[in-house]
This record gives structure tokens, C-alpha cells and sequence, in this order.
């Protein structure tokens, strides 16, 4: 009868994993995992933030762009049709992250509100 002990070094020999080990492989796995659906998260987010900002110096570059030509000044406020000619294909930037774009009046720097937080921010203010 064999008791699965290895006869030339006197120790237990078995087949296999035991379930602690199995337990703690798959809970490096885990941690190993979620630290890497955290990074992605933040990736995306710092993307999509990059991207509403980009999209509001664009619309503040019209804005310029549309007073100039129709001689406007401050306080004057275009409309989307009135400042799609001065973007790439006549189209409005579209939306990144389901966010509204306020154009405001020439003067005041446009903005955009998220329906949803991208990070902690759920208004992203244009930049000059």
C-alpha cells in the first residue's frame, strides 16, 4: 500500500494545489486586476477631460474667429450655426462625454456641463 510519501527523500508527495494556494493566486490576480481597471478608469477620464477642453478652445477660436468677420464685439452672442462655418467640416464639436457646450457671448469664455463627474468635475470652464 502506498501512503504518498516519497521513499528516497521522506516527504509527503501529492498531486495538485491545495486551496489555500489556489486562494492566494487568485487573490493576486484580483488586486492585480483591479489595479489595472483603476489606471484605465483615470486614463479614460484624463482623456475625456483633455478632449472637453480642446473641444472649448476650438468653440472660443470661432467665436473670435465669427466676431471678427461680422464685426461684433462683446457682448454679442453667436449661435452654433453662426460659428459652424469656422470648424473643420461645418459641424459643432460633438459631445465627448454626453456634455452641453455653452457657447456664452464674445467676451466670456464658453463652458460645458457633464451629465455625469469626469474625476471630481462636473463643469469644465474654456481656457484662453
Amino acid at each position: 500500500m502506498d501512503s504518498g510519501m516519497d521513499k528516497k527523500y521522506g516527504r509527503n508527495c501529492r498531486n495538485g494545489f491545495s486551496l489555500l494556494e489556489l486562494m492566494v493566486v487568485t487573490a493576486i490576480i484580483a488586486l492585480l486586476a483591479s489595479t489595472t481597471f483603476l489606471s484605465v478608469v483615470r486614463a479614460r477620464e484624463q482623456t475625456q477631460r483633455q478632449n472637453i477642453i480642446n473641444n472649448l478652445k476650438k468653440i472660443e477660436a470661432a467665436k473670435s474667429q465669427w466676431a471678427m468677420e461680422n464685426g461684433r464685439s462683446t457682448g454679442s452672442t453667436p449661435t452654433m450655426t453662426d460659428l459652424a462655418p469656422f470648424f473643420g467640416g461645418n459641424t459643432f464639436p460633438a459631445p465627448v462625454a454626453s456634455e452641453t457646450y455653452f457657447i456664452g457671448a464674445i467676451g466670456s469664455l464658453p463652458y460645458a456641463d457633464t451629465a455625469m463627474p469626469i474625476g471630481t468635475e462636473t463643469r469644465f470652464a474654456g481656457i484662453n
